[in-house]
């Protein structure tokens, strides 16, 4: 596990410089490109500390991870057009199966969603971490207004793909709908699948729907239930530690009193220790409960139910539920 968030994080670096070197004479302003080469210092430190403090890492890298990530997103241009990833969506759509696997990928770089969701989906922390820290990471980039003005997104091309996108994400989302009471059912005014068949839906509604949709499924929602998933509580250290060391002897003998160090930061240290970050022994007893309460609510709703099939209609149901508050909150698409 050590040495997935050490890739991680080293990939991130690369690719953070990679977009920099490559965009920086396309920058809008100057302070653009100033802060795009912050962002890239930012990442490479973290590389290099994970990577050359592996122990002290692993020991507080409960609340050491999350708020790196949360400090770096910080930083206004994550969620600008016109500077750095966002720069992507400044291009037309293309036209083919390719062309539209491309353009899905530019939207979700260029979004800053692609980072955000590829850490919180391998950067496994619990479930309660995971969902607190996606949650601040996709409100710090989300920036509805200005990607939807981007050229990639009001071009006719991409308007007819999400045009058919959000009329899948309608119909799946009509299950949830059906078990409102039929008194209030009607209230809720649900046109918006019959609109978008009859392509009266206007582009500019279902763009202001489909991102935030997109954000919550790929940037919260899938982190989180991996999170759940493969969250085994304060006792799965054992397992983290053995595995460790197991990694650190094959790959060099030499850096035996290393690998030494990093066992020895993994030793599991009771239902309080995952959660210890600097400050009084109240404010982590509040933080623990806190945590530990809703780690057990969300895997009430992931694995409360039995079986792969179920887990999989749990997980739709919460889907077809985000959508159907995105295109609402979106005040519908007609």
């Amino acid at each position: 596990m050590l040495l997935l968030h050490q890739a991680v994080a080293i990939v991130a670096a690369a690719s953070q410089i990679t977009i920099t070197v490559t965009q920086w004479s396309q920058a809008s302003s100057g302070v653009g490109q100033a802060l795009t080469a912050v962002l890239a210092a930012g990442l490479t430190a973290i590389a290099l500390g994970v990577t050359y403090w592996p122990e002290g890492y692993w020991r507080h890298r409960h609340w050491m991870m999350p708020a790196a990530r949360i400090l770096l997103y910080i930083v206004p241009t994550l969620r600008q057009t016109g500077v750095g990833a966002a720069l992507m969506l400044e291009r037309p759509g293309h036209h083919g199966w390719r062309g539209a696997a491309e353009d899905f990928l530019r939207l979700l770089a260029g979004t800053r969603l692609l980072g955000v969701a590829v850490g919180g989906a391998t950067i496994l922390m619990s479930p309660a971490a995971t969902l607190a820290t996606q949650t601040v990471l996709v409100l710090l980039t989300g920036n509805t207004e200005q990607y939807c003005a981007t050229r990639l997104l009001r071009s006719p091309l991409t308007q007819r793909r999400t045009a058919r996108l959000a009329t899948a994400l309608e119909l799946g989302a009509l299950p949830v709908l059906m078990m409102v009471p039929a008194a209030e059912r009607a209230s809720l005014g649900s046109t918006s699948a019959e609109d978008l068949l009859t392509d009266q839906a206007a582009p500019e509604r279902v763009c202001h729907a489909l991102l935030p949709f997109l954000s919550t499924a790929l940037g919260i929602v899938l982190p989180t239930a991996l999170a759940v998933y493969c969250w085994r509580g304060p006792a799965g250290d054992a397992e983290l530690q053995s595995g460790s060391e197991a990694n650190a002897g094959a790959s060099d003998d030499a850096s035996s009193s290393s690998s030494s160090s990093v066992a020895a930061a993994l030793q599991p240290q009771g239902d309080a220790a995952g959660w210890a970050c600097p400050g009084g022994t109240l404010l982590r007893g509040a933080a623990a409960a806190a945590a530990a309460g809703l780690n057990r609510a969300l895997c009430f709703v992931f694995c409360s139910t039995p079986g792969v099939e179920m887990r999989a209609l749990v997980f739709w149901w919460v889907l077809a539920l985000a959508w159907w508050l995105c295109s609402r909150l979106a005040g519908g698409l007609a």
